[in-house]
């Protein structure tokens, strides 16, 4: 993909979002009139710290909206363990029950939209897109990234152009500083040996952890991917020792290990037809254009004291006008 955006922060507005509203003292925050807005609040604490700390990147937000196609395409069973049906439409449809959770996620969320198209800043959200791959995308498509986001799994993206800024244990992760442990392919080879019960990937062999499958991400991350099978049966021909008893049990079950890998490497995920135009055409409309008076009046409705749109829209004004190349 062409590198048409410069310097881009890109926020993983769902992870900040969902993490605002569970934090104690934020989830039950109301207004004065009962609205609940701890998530909003959370939410631009958080934006606002962290476009303080990366002066010259603007920022754009990645949002999910239902879950990835091609990973459930790949998978069906994806997600499954979540109440992954309990979107807005599947509940007015009377397709899902009520989740008061969801209903003020999706609430707040459209708010936050809104306030950020006030101070001038786009969120990109995709129907069956999730954020992640967007993130991704996004990474793709700048000179210099860094992306504002505490899951792991964002962490494959580290690249010599891309940062990854974990704003709850206030670090960041570079290329140049950061341990091969931590980068593509050993993570992805890694994460894919031992599933991720949250998103209901399975674990590919029993009793292979982290530290079993780093050690086999290690005999084959120099490797092609076509050719990691036979690289690691030649292994166990030529080798012994217990490594070779877990390398054996992920050889039986590697269907599944090939289905992992696919639904983690976001890598694999190809850009939607028209991306380059949704992207130019997105930061056309909204970079640039902040509506100062809708910001504070949006704000007001939140009974926002602490967030200033004036401080927000001046220091976004330098890289608003040199986001998009040329």
């Amino acid at each position: 993909m062409d590198k048409y955006l410069n310097k881009v922060l890109i926020i993983d507005g769902s992870y900040a979002l969902h993490r605002s509203l569970k934090t104690p003292g934020l989830e039950d925050l109301m207004t004065s009139k009962g609205i609940k807005s701890g998530g909003v609040y959370g939410f631009l604490r958080i934006f606002q710290s962290e476009i303080k700390k990366f002066p010259g990147y603007f920022p754009i937000v990645c949002w999910d909206r239902g879950l990835s196609k091609r990973r459930t395409e790949i998978y069906p069973e994806y997600k499954a363990n979540r109440e992954r049906q309990a979107s807005d439409e599947m509940i007015a449809l009377g397709l899902a029950e009520k989740n008061e959770y969801l209903e003020e996620y999706h609430r707040q969320r459209f708010d936050l939209i809104q306030i950020l198209r006030s101070f001038g800043v786009p969120s990109l959200i995709l129907p069956s897109w999730e954020g992640d791959d967007l993130q991704y995308l996004l990474s793709k498509v700048c000179e210099e990234g860094v992306i504002v986001t505490d899951d792991k799994d964002l962490i494959q993206l580290v690249a010599p152009n891309i940062r990854i800024r974990r704003a709850m244990r206030d670090e960041i992760i570079s290329w140049e500083d950061s341990d091969e442990y931590y980068r593509h392919p050993r993570f992805t080879i890694r994460k894919s040996i031992v599933g991720d019960g949250s998103d209901n990937i399975p674990q590919v062999a029993k009793g292979l952890g982290d530290k079993g499958a780093d050690q086999i991400a290690q005999i084959v991350m120099n490797e092609k991917f076509e050719d990691y099978k036979s690289v690691l049966e030649k292994y166990c021909d030529e080798n012994s020792g217990a490594i070779i008893k877990k390398i054996r049990g992920l050889l039986d079950n590697w269907d599944q290990f090939l289905i992992n890998y696919q639904l983690i490497d976001l890598r694999l995920v190809e850009p939607p037809a028209g991306f380059e135009m949704l992207i130019k055409d997105l930061i056309k409309g909204v970079i640039g254009k902040p509506n100062l008076m809708e910001s504070y009046r949006l704000l007001g409705e939140y009974e926002m004291s602490t967030i200033f749109p004036d401080q927000i829209i001046g220091l976004l004004a330098a890289s608003s006008a040199t986001v998009l190349k040329g």
